[in-house]
């Protein structure tokens, strides 16, 4: 020993453990656009005069041509409607109103022109002379002042508003 210090034996280093290395991540940072890929537009995909939707079309008018020929009743017959229960729906005016927003032909009688009053207020197109034929208790277009709705149903003037969704 010399120099008077304090030695100790040369021993070997002992081996520092290796660092962990962390796990990489994927980048969550968006490229440049200079260096992001170019996409292209799924232009293959689009069909852009609507061929395809013509032949489905083509082939649903085929079929409906088909069942017409077997004799199948069309969905608009009004034959087959009543079969269905269509009965209980309510009239429709038959034929051309003539004029934009017209009541169009009475659907009792088909003879005379139907009220605007009728047509505008419940959307039924129904001649004077038929209206007051089923005007009476319990008739089809039996009609009632707003004060016998309040005394004899109990309805309250915002029940019978229009604009509160009452029938107006």
């Amino acid at each position: 020993m010399q120099g008077g210090g304090f030695f100790a034996e040369e021993a070997e280093p002992e081996a520092q453990p290796e660092p962990q290395r962390r796990q990489l991540l994927p980048s969550t940072r968006v490229a440049h656009p200079s260096i992001r890929p170019q996409v292209q537009p799924f232009v293959d995909s689009v069909d852009p005069e609507g061929e395809a939707a013509l032949a489905e079309l083509e082939a649903a008018d085929a079929a409906v041509r088909d069942l017409e020929q077997r004799g199948a009743p069309s969905a608009f017959d009004s034959s087959s409607a009543d079969n269905l229960g269509g009965g209980s729906l309510p009239p429709v005016a038959r034929g051309n109103t003539g004029i934009r927003g017209g009541a169009g032909r009475c659907v009792e009688c088909e003879a005379k022109e139907g009220q605007a009053k009728m047509y505008a207020a419940f959307n039924v197109s129904v001649c004077y002379d038929c209206q007051k034929a089923h005007k009476g208790p319990g008739g089809r277009y039996q009609l009632i002042s707003k004060s016998k709705a309040k005394d004899e149903y109990l309805l309250t003037d915002r029940q019978l508003d229009g604009a509160s969704g009452g029938p107006g």
